[in-house]
């Protein structure tokens, strides 16, 4: 018995799934190959074959060629794979789109074009279930969206579901969004997960639903509209089971919609090993979710990564420069790379401030993602706030603070003394500069400084390591050369000594910015130019700043200034970089707009990350 696992790729996928076919046999269609041929079964076993489907002219089909790069598919690739190889099944790609644009859909622009290619890709998954259903000795098809994910490794939770079908008599198995209360809910199928066995009802059922695709709007809609009507005796034969089992959505965890609503509030606290939860649907924005959900669930063994199967496009490959040197824009720094050349050990501090002008509003947000990293790299949190404060600390915000692991360290100012530049009102100077009391913390090998609104989604800890080698690492703003919201410094007497020895020196001008240093790259004055994005940036990136020099040689501070990537380090609400994806967020400030990138925040501090 042959059970075939069919995965579409809706939008990207890594360049090693093509390539590694060297010495593959091929399938029944040429462009059908198989990546990892199932292990021999005896007669009557469930052999899963697992595949794939790159459709011609999206991005996808791109990145199969080597010209597109991506972060989160490839985790969920490996674990996939694993997790097949694990039962015995095989992998298997195929690169080709049967489907071309009707002649009743409008496909003239490039958007159109766009549009038409993604519905006809989800309609591709009935062509290619009508494909599977027909190859010999097939018993059961399975197609899956590529940004589903198997979850239990030493559960075959495939073969649970042909059995299901083999026990209610039933043909075909669909999920419903039943994560998410409400008569929708329970009414949407959802097409990400689609299950069949090989009968010549399936095979005439998908035939059909094909037929329909000038009546529906989408794949979704089709299936809802013959399960609603029960067209061709869907009931009879058709399983409708829990999206809770077959086809979770992770925002449930998330707390965060994105325009769906009325989540199921008793699926919150969802463990993640829960032996009931067979497939989770990364939909949407919330591919961003991969990095965290991935490392908590089942771990699947013997990963293998899809390195060894082709190279992969370098990080930064023919893509243009988000950083700058102060002058001109220039390639960001590879952080992993400077962090892999650090110790591997060392004292860390991820650092908040807060001026007290105003009350302190406890808990801080996004604490969860913050804590949970400080404890896995044995970090500090330091909050640095002024001695005397217009509105002091009370007994129980320090005993909040105390609760969130923050440690309370007061600082003399939040102008730095004898500041040449000093503007009495309207200005934000002292709720930046009271962060330069960072640079003296040299108890500490690196310090990294965030905003509360930055939410922690990836691995921070590599700028830290970076940082320690010597280097004031920053990113630029989504409005401006640098973002104050983030920087990672290794501290010294000697770099706090510098920035205090600049202040002296180095007056504001709004027409040609500190120190006479001007705004480049920018073409004019940018956002937080006269406090502390400005400061910091003219300090540490203007080689054409008088005062800059004078300060550094008189403290003799040798650090090096570099910024990393903003859409990774420092997301700001959306990512220049056509070809960015979500899963690459490591620190989350600025809450997601819908355009280009539209990666959302986890949570406001309800979705509970880590530790389940």
């Amino acid at each position: 018995m042959i059970l075939a696992l069919f995965i579409v790729l809706g939008c990207v996928q890594t360049e090693a799934l093509r390539l590694h076919n060297s010495g593959a046999s091929h399938s029944h269609a040429e462009e059908d190959v198989w990546v990892v041929n199932p292990s021999p079964k005896e007669a009557g076993q469930v052999n899963i074959v697992l595949g794939m489907v790159s459709v011609g002219g999206t991005s996808m089909g791109r990145f199969l060629k080597g010209e597109y790069d991506s972060s989160w598919s490839q985790p969920v690739f490996e674990r996939n794979i694993n997790i097949v190889k694990a039962h015995g099944h095989g992998l298997l790609i195929r690169e080709l789109q049967s489907l071309p644009h009707n002649s009743w859909q409008t496909c003239e622009t490039t958007k159109q074009k766009g549009n038409c290619d993604r519905v006809n890709a989800n309609f591709e998954k009935f062509v290619f279930m009508s494909k599977c259903l027909s190859l010999p000795d097939v018993t059961h098809c399975m197609i899956m969206d590529q940004d589903a994910v198997l979850v239990q490794p030493k559960i075959d939770g495939l073969g649970q579901m042909a059995s299901e079908l083999e026990k209610a008599g039933k043909d075909i198995l669909l999920a419903n969004e039943d994560w998410h209360v409400g008569g929708e809910g329970t009414r949407n199928i959802n097409g990400g997960m689609l299950f069949a066995k090989s009968t010549a009802y399936s095979k005439k059922w998908f035939a059909e639903l094909l037929k329909y695709q000038q009546k529906c709007a989408n794949d979704q809609l089709c299936l809802r509209r013959f399960q609603d009507g029960n067209l061709l005796e869907t009931h009879d034969h058709v399983i409708i089971g829990s999206g809770m089992q077959y086809n979770f959505g992770p925002q449930v965890w998330a707390q965060n919609q994105m325009g769906r609503n009325n989540l199921n509030p008793e699926m919150t606290d969802r463990k993640y090993d829960d032996p009931s939860l067979q497939i989770i649907h990364f939909m949407g924005a919330y591919k961003n979710m991969v990095h965290t959900v991935l490392p908590l669930l089942p771990p699947a063994v013997n990963i293998s990564s899809v390195k060894q199967f082709g190279r992969r496009k370098k990080k930064h490959e023919e893509k243009q420069p988000m950083c700058n040197d102060g002058e001109k824009n220039v390639q960001c720094l590879d952080v992993d790379q400077c962090a892999a050349g650090a110790p591997a050990t060392g004292r860390f501090a991820f650092i908040l401030t807060h001026d007290l002008e105003k009350e302190i509003k406890l808990p801080f947000p996004n604490m969860d993602s913050v804590q949970f990293q400080a404890k896995k790299h044995s970090m500090d949190i330091v909050m640095l706030v002024p001695e005397h404060a217009k509105h002091p600390l009370s007994a129980e915000d320090k005993s909040a603070l105390e609760g969130q692991n923050i440690k309370v360290v007061q600082v003399p100012w939040r102008i730095p003394p004898n500041s040449k530049f000093n503007q009495e009102h309207g200005w934000c100077g002292p709720k930046d500069l009271i962060r330069l009391h960072a640079f003296g913390l040299k108890e500490y090998d690196a310090v990294a400084y965030y905003d509360t609104d930055v939410e922690l989604q990836g691995d921070v800890s590599p700028a830290l390591r970076c940082a320690s080698r010597g280097y004031m690492l920053t990113t630029a703003g989504a409005a401006s050369p640098l973002n104050l919201g983030f920087f990672a410094v290794k501290p010294s007497a000697e770099l706090l000594d510098t920035a205090l020895e600049f202040s002296k020196l180095a007056d504001y001008d709004y027409k040609t910015g500190w120190d006479n240093a001007g705004y480049a790259p920018s073409g004019s004055k940018f956002v937080g130019a006269e406090c502390g994005q400005g400061y910091l940036h003219t300090l540490f990136y203007k080689k054409n700043s008088i005062a800059a020099q004078k300060a550094f040689s008189k403290t003799g501070l040798k650090i090096t200034a570099s910024q990393l990537d903003r859409c990774s380090w420092n997301y700001q609400n959306s990512c220049p970089d056509t070809e960015f994806q979500c899963g690459q967020v490591r620190a989350h400030h600025k809450e997601a707009k819908y355009g280009v990138g539209g990666c959302v925040k986890y949570s406001k501090s309800g979705f509970k990350f880590f530790g389940r």
